[in-house]
């Protein structure tokens, strides 16, 4: 039977990414047009998604499908290595948007329509998938994984390699299958990646409180604080003053605002209480950081 699809398989490897992140990024919640193969090279995080949190550590392969609701959170710092695919090359989404992925905290609407056809029913697999690859294919999988990102697909030559690396690097992810898959059982409350959507969105007014938030979700504040310990391992509070204070930092770069106008356009109504706060974070006053980060900026 499966020999039989052999030939319908039109697997096209597609937007890539490889980087690391520091120890606490959360990522903004995105649901995408085709599948994601994500490998962690080192370090462990969390994929959350609206069924299931996967527990991600080194050697980790996970591949999520479309339209799949999802956030990654570095538990510590990771490096990891993403691949966004097409099973059959039907994914329109390739050849009609600009961008794979949707922000859910963005007015942008997806339409599934555009997703990538999904092989169920061909394969013995369900995604999201995820396996933890023992030492020895972890390292075959770093290897593949670093070939596959120094081809370049500018020639016949190039182009055959890179989608022949891709071949092994999916053979080698779905080989092992997972004897138990270290992720929770419970359903996961969308009010979450609602409430979490809602402060990506609008973390930068000042007047966006969580109170008024829970009441709009129609849960406490102590619920709402309950969701984000729970799945993000931080309060509702620390999220969002994570939020701010990371954009007040890239507003002090760029050295085009006092500190006020910094203050107010991340989020804090209160300039005192911003410098105090970003003292905490950072040990450095927000002038001190500025003239810190300024002065090595090369001209």
């Amino acid at each position: 039977m499966l020999c039989e699809h052999f030939f319908s398989l039109n697997i096209t490897p597609g937007t890539l990414y490889h980087g690391s992140w520091v120890a606490g990024r959360v990522e903004r919640n995105r649901r995408i047009y085709d599948y994601e193969f994500v490998y962690f090279s080192s370090g462990s995080g969390r994929v959350i998604t609206e069924d299931t949190t996967y527990f991600c550590r080194r050697g980790s392969v996970i591949i999520i499908p479309p339209g799949q609701v999802h956030c990654t959170i570095a538990d510590a710092a990771v490096e990891r290595w993403c691949i966004h695919f097409d099973w059959f090359g039907t994914c329109r989404a390739h050849r009609e948007k600009e961008r794979i992925w949707v922000f859910l905290d963005s007015d942008e609407v997806f339409e599934t329509s555009l997703m990538a056809e999904s092989p169920t029913g061909i394969f013995d697999v369900r995604f999201p998938f995820q396996n933890d690859l023992p030492g020895k294919s972890s390292l075959e999988m770093f290897n593949l994984l670093e070939s596959f990102f120094r081809v370049a697909p500018d020639t016949l030559t190039g182009l055959l390699r890179k989608r022949g690396l891709f071949l092994e690097i999916l053979s080698l992810a779905l080989n092992q299958f997972p004897g138990s898959v270290e992720a929770s059982n419970e359903r996961l409350n969308p009010r979450f990646f609602q409430a979490k959507s809602s402060m990506d969105s609008s973390f930068a007014k000042p007047e966006f409180g969580l109170a008024q938030l829970a009441g709009r979700l129609r849960i406490t504040p102590n619920h709402l604080t309950k969701l984000f310990r729970q799945k993000l391992g931080m309060s509702a509070l620390d999220y969002l003053q994570n939020l701010r204070l990371q954009l007040a930092a890239e507003l002090l770069r760029e050295n085009s605002l006092n500190i006020q106008e910094v203050a107010q356009k991340s989020g804090f109504a209160n300039a005192n209480y911003f410098t105090r706060i970003f003292r905490l974070r950072h040990g450095l006053t927000p002038t001190a950081f500025r003239r810190m980060a300024l002065s090595t900026i090369e001209p």
